[in-house]
């Protein structure tokens, strides 16, 4: 009788842990992370009988966590990618937007100095197109500090997030730290069994920290997890967790750098591989916000030094050489704060043709400089020794060393990523615009051939003479001599340098027909220079000559917008393969209310059985005792 009551009660219970079970299930619907439980059960030993074996009922093994630890790991992989895109896509899309859209973008303000100065041409002395070139031109200095100002203030958020998101991955390290120390206590409360609910806990804050930081995870026997950034740097071991820190960068000041460490040790991440929203950010800075703000410099460098090399050569209305239309820029070198030598590099352009966007680092190894680009550690080749006259070459730039550096010693060039917040206007007068070529081209009046001559572009304002009186006396129709010099052949069509600047002799000159060149006086109508200055919005000046000034701002804009656009495309791709991988875990983990339905359906009727077995037990038993008391 004993046998059939031991049956019924451990049906009984099993159910009834059963029952729970599935109501817990159904009660966590909707709880985020919770993984689906079920009831582990196994027949009890038999007992040997004089019939053979006999059942003794069931037992309740456990109750079991359903979950898949590929899928979970997949998961954590796509949560650090979809983490990683969704923040690189937006903040990529806001550079994009500012630089291309009309409205805040360069083109319009240097499409309108550009139509300035060829009125300016068209009537050199007028004030109002004067005015309208100082106009322009203080339009297009405004429009450069307003994108460098929106762009810093990027640099600045991006350095507030950076530090957010790192308080956010202390914290949930933390966390994973504290169930580390909590799920094998319980287990070891519970004889071996899993603490589903912290477990479920567990993965829920390891996903929230993938989607911050790509990690990796690897179990532990004694059942906790050990925790490693993608570049294999421990996050957390066990019960201890190394802190994840931004701190300024020691060369740059405005950059924030990634450590991790503890006890007073702190690794670099470095830049790449990191994953995650901080991942993002990361590549945001590296692959659109520094080249953003590194080419806009390189456009406000090329516009100041084309236009203020042109601008010098000419005449203004008091009939002085010109000054430079915009402040001059330079390249800025900073030493590292914990350099120990005396050495000091100045950097100034050569090129500007060859002049690439993008800052550098300089290290000095004791014998000698060498060179990598800041945002990636990609070396490139630099030549010279540093003196005045042998000095550090890189594309665009030459730089004089002075003091003695020491083995160890750093330094960071700013070439012209700085440039978009220094440009300015550095005239503001409309009569100090030199419009007007240094010299006019005059013809005798008593020529005898058809040629006419006129000033072209300035060769050599550093030459000699430059801006002085000539003559120019044709001997015959194709031999002339310039102040009395030697004989020169006449080429139609090619211009005739004297004194630095080109006389061009249009038409067929007869023997005996006098030239000349004289220098422009005050209140000049000449727009020799005006001419040249419309002319460099077609002129090549960047990437060794085959991009204009339009050019290089309009590969600006579209070389942010297809990064942001291939940035949004992985963003879709990983957002189906992600939402895949969840379905499929789903599947396995997710709590399904049919199937819970039927389950509590047939554990009701299953406990319902047992309490029967139980109360036809009592009632032979209450039979048994009436037959024996008679």
């Amino acid at each position: 009788m004993s046998e059939l009551n031991n049956i019924g009660t451990t049906a009984l219970m099993a159910f009834q842990r059963a029952l729970q079970t599935t109501s817990n299930n159904v009660a966590n619907v909707g709880t985020e992370g919770y993984s689906r439980q079920r009831v582990d059960l196994a027949s009890r030993p038999a007992q040997l009988s004089s019939g053979g074996y006999i059942g003794s009922g069931v037992a309740l093994e456990g109750v079991s966590r359903l979950s898949d630890a590929f899928l979970v790991r997949q998961s954590l992989s796509h949560d650090a990618e979809h983490g990683r895109l969704e923040t690189l896509v937006g903040l990529s899309q806001r550079v994009d937007s500012l630089l291309s859209d009309p409205a805040s973008g360069l083109a319009g303000p240097l499409g309108r100095l550009f139509d300035s100065f060829s009125a300016l041409e068209a009537n050199p002395a007028g004030n109002a197109e004067r005015q309208g070139v100082l106009s322009s031109a203080a339009q297009l200095v405004a429009r450069f500090g307003g994108l460098d100002g929106q762009l810093d203030a990027m640099v600045s958020e991006t350095n507030q997030r950076l530090d957010g998101v790192v308080d956010e991955v202390n914290r949930l390290a933390a966390e994973v730290v504290r169930l580390n120390r909590e799920i094998p206590e319980a287990i070891a409360r519970g004889n071996g069994q899993p603490p589903n609910d912290l477990l479920d806990q567990r993965d829920r804050l390891v996903r929230d920290l993938s989607s911050r930081l790509a990690i990796e995870v690897q179990d532990a026997d004694d059942g906790s997890v050990n925790i490693y950034t993608r570049s294999g740097l421990a996050l957390v071991v066990g019960q201890t967790q190394l802190q994840l820190g931004s701190r300024p960068d020691p060369l740059d000041g405005t950059r924030r750098q990634l450590v991790l460490g503890g006890n007073g040790v702190q690794t670099p991440l470095g830049n790449t591989a990191i994953g995650g929203q901080i991942g993002g950010l990361v590549d945001f800075r590296r692959e659109v916000l520094d080249p953003a703000r590194a080419e806009l410099g390189r456009v406000a460098v090329g516009l100041v030094d084309s236009v203020n090399t042109i601008h010098a050569q000419g005449v203004d209305l008091q009939g002085s050489a010109g000054r430079p239309l915009f402040g001059d820029i330079e390249p800025l070198v900073s030493a590292a704060p914990a350099n120990t030598g005396s050495g000091r590099l100045s950097a100034s352009f050569d090129e500007i043709a060859l002049l690439e966007a993008g800052d550098y680092r300089l290290r000095f190894d004791g014998s000698a400089f060498t060179a990598v680009r800041a945002a990636t550690g990609e070396a490139v080749p630099l030549g010279g020794s540093g003196t005045a006259s042998d000095p550090l070459s890189l594309p665009g730039l030459s730089l004089v060393l002075s003091g003695n550096p020491a083995a160890g010693d750093e330094f960071l060039l700013r070439p012209a990523s700085h440039a978009g917040a220094v440009i300015e206007l550095a005239i503001a007068a409309p009569g100090e615009l030199a419009a007007a070529s240094p010299v006019s081209a005059t013809a005798a009046l008593d020529n005898l051939g058809e040629a006419r001559a006129r000033v072209g572009a300035v060769v050599d304002a550093g030459a000699a003479g430059f801006g002085a009186a000539a003559s120019l006396v044709f001997e015959s129709a194709t031999r002339f001599r310039v102040d009395g010099g030697a004989l020169r052949d006449f080429v139609p069509g090619e211009p005739i340098t004297v004194n630095g600047v080109e006389l061009r002799i249009d038409g067929q000159p007869a023997a005996g027909d006098r030239f000349g060149l004289q220098a422009t006086g005050a209140g000049s109508s000449d727009g020799g220079v005006a001419a040249q200055l419309s002319a460099l919005r077609t002129q090549r000046l960047f990437d060794g000559g085959t991009r204009s000034l339009g050019e290089a701002n309009a590969a600006l804009a579209s070389g942010i917008g297809v990064t942001a656009l291939n940035a949004e495309l992985q963003f879709e791709a990983v957002g189906i393969v992600r939402e895949q991988v969840e379905q499929d875990l789903q599947a396995v983990s997710g709590v399904n209310l049919d199937e819970e339905a039927a389950r509590l359906m047939q554990y009701q009727q299953s406990y319902e059985a047992a309490a029967q077995i139980l109360r036809i037990a009592d009632e032979i038993f209450a039979t048994l005792l009436q037959a024996v008391s008679r």
